[in-house]
């Protein structure tokens, strides 16, 4: 679940709970229509600058990653990789290592713990090569 669809979920909440409310306390119909109509314009503008604002989050996140990689230093380019390598490796070291005298077993925390971060890893893989096979970072061709 991301954080769009949180604040997607809790507007549309909020939109039912005064439609009701409109529905209690006004008696006319034409009086109910034009609110609860300005009331959702209101909620889809809502929707629309958290859309916005997810999009202009991911673009500058985007910018920086490119950024990073046209920087000739050698520190900028491979600060995320190299702190990838070092994490897990220090987890890897730490699971195998963690109460392991006698006989080998793992900790279900850190089955747990390489569940998740492989689920991370290759969403986040194929997501991107999904991404730049539709082209969206692509330049186009004159």
């Amino acid at each position: 679940m991301n954080w769009l669809s949180l604040f997607s979920g809790s507007i549309d909440k909020i939109v039912d709970s005064v439609g009701e409310a409109i529905d209690k306390n006004f008696t006319n119909d034409e009086e109910k229509l034009v609110l609860k109509n300005e009331l959702a314009k209101i909620a889809a503008q809502a929707k629309l600058e958290t859309e916005n604002s997810v999009l202009k989050h991911e673009k500058e996140v985007t910018e920086r990653w490119v950024s990073d990689n046209k920087n000739g230093s050698f520190l900028a380019k491979n600060v995320r990789p190299l702190s990838l390598v070092y994490l897990l490796f220090i987890i890897s070291v730490l699971a195998f290592a963690d109460g392991n005298i006698g006989e080998f077993v793992i900790n279900p925390a850190y089955v747990v713990l390489f569940q998740t971060l492989a689920v991370t890893a290759f969403s986040a893989y194929f997501i991107a090569r999904s991404v730049d096979k539709f082209g969206v970072n692509k330049k186009p061709q004159n």
